[in-house]
């Protein structure tokens, strides 16, 4: 081999090493940026690390809880109309901690179920037809977005209200799905 070709594998390997390690320093700094949006190095560096973030969803609000956070304060709440016109149950997703033996899966199912309600009008697209399928009886299912008021620290310590003693703040509809041919 010559000492041009050398000098250039040389130099492009110089060049790759100096890339990956530019890159590590770019994702490292923004996992350690994410948490810290709100005060000024993360306000000033937000526009060039955010697109990255959001695209690896690591820029999502970090929420630091106690082992047994009790129920979640946002939820889907859903209405299913029955073959005879009445609306006959109203469900929860997701459901209740206690219904799994470990926490993970309803961790995920809390974070899948904030993230249908920021989406809005897409819920009924996304998660209409699994209903559908849960409920083969139900003709038409409505989805409101539920947020409730998580008791205070000084009222549980005072014993006015409980952990799980949560009220309905807001309750907005988010979609209406007819099931028609969803639900065989």
């Amino acid at each position: 081999m010559n000492s041009g070709s050398q000098g250039f594998s040389r130099r492009k390997s110089r060049m790759i090493r100096w890339s990956l390690n530019a890159f590590l320093v770019f994702h490292v700094l923004g996992i350690l940026l994410a948490p810290l949006g709100l005060n000024y190095i993360g306000h000033r560096m937000g526009p060039w690390m955010e697109p990255y973030l959001r695209t690896l969803q690591l820029a999502s609000s970090w929420g630091f809880f106690a082992p047994d956070p009790g129920p979640p304060p946002m939820y889907l709440e859903f209405e299913l109309e029955g073959e005879d016109g009445r609306w006959n149950e109203v469900h929860r997703w997701p459901h209740s901690a206690e219904n799994y033996f470990l926490r993970e899966r309803f961790i995920w199912n809390l974070a899948v179920s904030r993230h249908l309600i920021n989406q809005g009008a897409n819920v009924g697209e996304v998660f209409g037809p699994y209903v559908c399928k849960s409920f083969p009886k139900s003709e038409v299912i409505r989805f409101f977005a539920v947020s409730e008021d998580v008791p205070a620290l000084v009222d549980i310590q005072s014993g006015k209200r409980k952990l799980g003693d949560l009220k309905v703040l807001d309750r907005r509809y988010l979609a209406t799905v007819r099931c028609g041919g969803l639900n065989v």
